[in-house]
């Protein structure tokens, strides 16, 4: 059975919680974000968000404390999650996927810390940066493929896969609407996946 529920997933800098906020919005639906659950959990134990992913590494239950509670929260209905594998604990949700090239991930990461008052980048911040995602993508995956033998990268999860490197937040949340309001009529045909496949 079909949840009232759209779990979006993507790449780090994708903008999957500004689309989250927005489709929550104009659906009139509540908002859960793994990474606002994971910060709380980070701050419960005194160690930073990085620290947390480092200890998640090799204490699974981190992970899957984080993952009940997506499970708790999405079943519930009439909600937008924010989460990496929220596709995979809640599989009759509808299933987006944000895509992005990690260079564009970082570049837009290193204009928002030049935003809030870090120094104009030199080409350093940007090389550091592109690293951090990268090795945070590696980590996630492999952690997701240890714990639960699935890759959150693989397009064939989703039922909606949207490159915001060529999409805007307000093209990519109707997107995601006119698609789910398709996906939510279809009760015969399973949905075809569309938008732009990942790389």
């Amino acid at each position: 059975m079909k949840l009232h529920t759209i779990t979006i997933s993507g790449i780090p800098g994708s903008g999957k919680s500004s689309t989250a906020d927005t489709v929550a919005m104009r659906l009139g639906y509540s908002r859960f974000s793994s990474g606002d659950f994971m910060r709380k959990l980070a701050q419960s134990r005194g160690v930073s968000v990085d620290g947390l992913r480092a200890l998640a590494e090799q204490d699974h239950t981190i992970d899957q404390q984080i993952d009940t509670e997506v499970q708790r929260v999405g079943l519930s209905g009439n909600i937008v999650i924010d989460s990496r594998l929220g596709y995979h604990f809640l599989p009759d949700s509808f299933k987006v996927f944000l895509s992005l090239d990690p260079e564009t991930s970082a570049q837009r990461a290193v204009e928002h810390l030049v935003q809030v008052g870090a120094p104009a980048d030199d080409g350093q911040l940007l090389r550091d940066t592109l690293q951090k995602i990268t090795d945070r993508i590696a980590s996630e995956k492999q952690r997701h493929l240890a714990t639960y033998g699935v890759d959150f990268t693989n397009a064939a999860n989703y039922d909606l896969i949207v490159d915001t490197n060529a999409h805007s937040l307000d093209e990519t949340v109707e997107m995601i609407l006119a698609a789910y309001n398709v996906w939510s009529n279809e009760r015969q045909q399973p949905p075809t996946p569309t938008g732009t496949p990942l790389a």
